[in-house]
């Protein structure tokens, strides 16, 4: 059985947080990062 690695990207506002999740996301190694806190009203 292989160990599960977990990760947490913690960002501001306009920090460029969405641009490194879709990076992350586009090498197909690191799972499916998305903003799960993100508030809409923001």
């Amino acid at each position: 059985m292989h160990p599960h690695t977990s990760y947490l990207i913690c960002g501001t506002p306009r920090s460029g947080s969405f641009l490194l999740c879709e990076a992350l996301k586009n090498t197909g190694l690191a799972g499916m990062p998305e903003e799960y806190f993100w508030r809409g009203d923001e």
